[in-house]
């Protein structure tokens, strides 16, 4: 709203008996071209603000797609070095249980068979590993962890933790 044409400086003009309005002419007209102008600088000033204004939100706008662009690709090397340094962790433990126990089969009560346990571990920590070519096997995953923590605990410790492996890119 440009304001109706208001302005402090205002004029009227009228027939009078000393300067009839014929005689006023010239002022009548450079308070309208004063007017003209003070409405053009306020219309200009708006437009000016508005664009200002357009211009601030498209920029917070762009910063906040960054932002979440950002927000979903930190959780990918996040959630792989979890897993790496969790495949890493159990890697050291089967070298460990290999020198110990070599030889350690155990009996599966679901399928009613023996497995090389050890074995069965290195292809489930393989699946695991970002950096491991073997591929994923869904038979590995496991559906959900149950912790007692607030969802947002949960989902920072499980990804950093490499317990979000399956979620994870292979490379």
């Amino acid at each position: 709203m440009d304001g109706g044409g208001w302005s402090p400086r205002r004029k009227s003009w009228y027939d009078r008996s000393r300067r009839p309005v014929e005689e006023q002419i010239p002022d009548i007209l450079e308070g309208f071209l004063a007017l003209a102008l003070e409405l053009k600088a306020r219309r200009a000033k708006r437009e000016r603000e508005e664009r200002e204004r357009e211009e601030a939100d498209r920029r917070r706008r762009e910063l906040e797609a960054r932002r979440q662009a950002n927000a979903e690709l930190i959780v990918q090397p996040e959630t792989q070095a979890g897993a790496w340094y969790r495949a890493r962790i159990l890697r050291a433990y089967l070298r460990a249980l290999r020198r110990w126990a070599p030889g350690t089969e155990v009996s599966v009560k679901s399928t009613e068979q023996t497995i090389d346990f050890v074995d069965w571990a290195e292809r489930y920590v393989n699946a695991m590993d970002p950096l491991h070519e073997a591929p994923r096997a869904a038979e590995f995953e496991r559906e959900e962890y149950s912790w007692r923590a607030s969802e947002h605990a949960k989902e920072e410790l499980s990804r950093l933790s490499g317990h979000d492996w399956a979620k994870s890119w292979k490379l």
